[in-house]
């Protein structure tokens, strides 16, 4: 046990003190073996799911790329087409009206003639 073989039990011998320390030593070795089992599968658990979580992660990191990458070509395809749909459909730019005073001016003269 002192190497760290938990397998080989303490075989304890005669009703003396030492034999009920050597009970209590194997006694201690059961619960130590127990524990580190527990351990041992509690460590395994936590290294499963970490993988788990790993690999969600990179997957949720690759679909919001691609997410992201779509919706920027949607955008510049929207966007380039609103351009050129402006484009074709405004034509010439349309004359501006007269200011108001130079076509009250020119309503008068008109009509002084």
């Amino acid at each position: 046990m002192t190497a760290g073989d938990l397998t080989t039990t303490p075989k304890p011998w005669g009703r003396d003190e030492a034999a009920h320390l050597m009970f209590s030593l194997a006694d201690m070795q059961v619960s130590l073996r127990k524990i580190v089992t527990q351990v041992r599968g509690a460590s395994e658990s936590i290294v499963h799911a970490s993988t788990e979580i790993a690999a969600a992660s990179i997957d949720l990191s690759q679909r919001t790329e691609a997410s992201g990458r779509q919706s920027r070509r949607k955008r510049a395809s929207v966007d380039g087409g609103d351009l050129v749909h402006r484009a074709v459909d405004c034509g010439p730019t349309p004359p501006k009206p007269p200011s108001s005073r130079r076509a009250t001016r020119r309503s008068r003269t008109t009509a002084a003639r």
